[in-house]
């Protein structure tokens, strides 16, 4: 009998210019003992990275670590919102530091972001945590 584990991952299309608003798109995915499918909507950064690894002839021991590569792609590109909100939060307090006011959009725009993804990826924790203690075969 064949296992299929089907996960539906939130996943995020950043501008680190800032010049678009950020993105949130659904991802599939169908992970079986041979194929790891994915479905999404948008063009997403996590996924196209996967992809060129695929290409480039990195080798995966399954489909498995097909999708643990995949989140791992997923967790940079958080790591670069958070730093980059860093970043452009220490630029408004050293304005603030030199007795100017900042901009409010320079703010509003990073709550946004920062509680969107708060918003949507807040449930995914408890589902991989339940994935690691019941994993497929």
């Amino acid at each position: 009998m064949h296992q299929n584990l089907i996960a539906v991952i939130n996943d995020v299309d950043y501008d680190f210019e800032r010049k678009k608003p950020l993105k949130v798109a659904t991802l599939w995915l169908n992970v079986g003992a041979r194929c790891l499918l994915s479905v999404r909507s948008l063009s997403l950064r996590s996924v196209n990275q996967l992809r060129l690894a695929v290409e480039a002839g990195e080798a995966f021991h399954g489909p498995m670590s097909l999708l643990i590569h995949r989140l791992q792609e997923q967790a940079d590109v958080l790591l670069g919102i958070v730093g980059n909100s860093a970043q452009i939060t220490n630029t408004v307090e050293e304005t603030l530091l030199s007795g100017q006011l900042p901009t409010r959009a320079s703010l509003g725009g990073i709550r946004r972001d920062l509680v969107r993804l708060r918003r949507l990826l807040a449930p995914e924790p408890a589902s991989l945590f339940r994935l690691i203690n019941r994993p497929p075969h």
